[in-house]
């Protein structure tokens, strides 16, 4: 896990990322790099939290790769840089089809692991019966997500498929089941695989930041890579922040990976604290109702029309109760700080973020017995024409006795920044 932080206005983003990375859910190491500029021909960047590869390659090597690919492409907006790195994603270079195989066959095994869980049967035609009313109850929930593979059929899933899921539920069961169980098992498993908020578990998001070089202001998108197939990444958006549509909205805070602290400071109250209170007034009023009900003298029709009003009147109460709690929010917490966010000069910005990401540090250190956040705090900002400046960044190596590194690193930019001129001037 992690912790960044994104603070934005019209004049640019602030940026904060930790440098923690945990391997395996035990072992953490303090030196990961999650920001990374699009290169001087761009005012982008790139962060990343969630697992630290795709498909088996590092994120910042394909990112690394990326910023070379796009080093003499004109990006007009932030959604185009989008579609460009999916596109460049999806390309041979960044295939390996053992590694796909290992993915989809673990999604695979977690879904029928999914569907037995709690599940209890004494023969097979109990088992029949269980899987199947558990199975279709599965797929009416999952399809409430949106589709993000609307290409993927079950006909290709069953192609691909079938013998793998045949093989690990054999294994699971220490019986053959019946195809009927079967396909309804890999219908779930396909409607699961095909849409949005349905991870695998080792999903990473990639979030975008910065100006298109015809937008005016910046925009923050988050986009979730989930695995492969055949080539097509498997995706979905999420949240995204985008001054240049947004007319009324000249500011705001985006908080990824643990956001318990950036959230506490934005709304003012933990959301634990939030739903509990929701929670024991709900319950409050349905023990009131029910004690009404018992001493509610009439007959049993009367008492089932008296129960199904007083719970419209609960719902009702709670209603205004969460709206007249969220007008409170907004007037007296929320806008005041993005407010002040407007006018904020970019150092306050940058520190703030930077305090953000150092607050939830502190937290889990004193909450958890596995530091998921920690280590150097890598800080930048984001501008018109000033692209990607850092702040405060995390090096791996002495600046003294390195002279090579950073001469290659001026030549290389040398060669862009006259490749872009020279493509002006024509």
């Amino acid at each position: 896990m992690t912790s960044e932080v994104a603070i934005l206005n019209k004049s640019g983003i602030a940026v904060a990322a930790d440098s923690a990375v945990t391997i395996g859910g035990a072992r953490v190491w303090m030196s990961t790099n999650k920001i990374f500029s699009l290169g001087p021909s761009h005012d982008l960047a790139i962060m990343i939290y969630g697992s630290g590869d795709f498909m088996g390659f590092p994120w910042e090597l394909i990112i690394r790769s990326f910023r070379e690919y796009i080093s003499q492409q004109p990006i007009n907006k932030l959604e185009q840089c989008i579609s460009l790195f999916l596109d460049y994603l999806s390309g041979d270079k960044w295939h390996d089809q053992d590694y796909e195989n290992l993915s989809n066959a673990h999604i695979i095994v977690s879904r029928i692991e999914y569907v037995l869980e709690g599940l209890e049967w004494e023969d097979e035609s109990e088992f029949r019966s269980v899987v199947k009313a558990e199975a279709e109850r599965l797929i009416d929930q999952v399809r409430e997500n949106e589709v993000v593979m609307p290409t993927l059929t079950l006909g290709q899933f069953r192609t691909q498929f079938l013998k793998l899921i045949e093989k690990f539920c054999e294994e699971m069961l220490d019986f053959k089941a019946e195809k009927s169980t079967i396909d309804l098992v890999t219908k779930y498993i396909y409607e699961f695989y095909k849409r949005k908020d349905c991870s695998s578990g080792y999903e990473t998001g990639v979030v975008f930041l910065g100006f298109g070089a015809d937008e005016l202001f910046p925009s923050v998108k988050e986009l979730i890579v989930d695995g492969k197939l055949n080539k097509k990444i498997r995706h979905w958006r999420w949240r995204s922040q985008d001054l240049n549509i947004q007319k009324n909205q000249d500011s705001g805070i985006m908080s990824f990976a643990q956001m318990d602290m950036t959230t506490l400071f934005m709304d003012g109250i933990s959301r634990q604290y939030v739903e509990f209170f929701f929670k024991f007034i709900d319950g409050i009023l349905e023990q009131k109702a029910d004690e009404y009900l018992k001493i509610f003298g009439s007959s049993d029709d009367e008492k089932i029309v008296e129960k199904v009003l007083q719970k419209r009147k609960n719902e009702k109460i709670m209603e205004e109760l969460i709206r007249a709690y969220k007008g409170l929010q907004q007037v007296e917490i929320v806008n005041p700080v993005t407010t002040s966010l407007r006018a904020l000069p970019r150092d306050e910005m940058t520190a703030m973020a930077e305090a953000f990401v150092e607050l939830t540090s502190m937290r889990r250190k004193v909450d958890s017995n596995l530091q998921t956040v920690g280590g150097p705090v890598d800080v930048a900002f984001i501008s018109k024409s000033d692209g990607l400046i850092w702040v405060k960044r995390k090096l791996y190596f002495e600046e003294n006795g390195n002279g090579d590194f950073f001469e290659r690193r001026r030549r290389k930019l040398g060669k862009q920044l006259e490749s872009k001129v020279g493509k002006n001037a024509n």
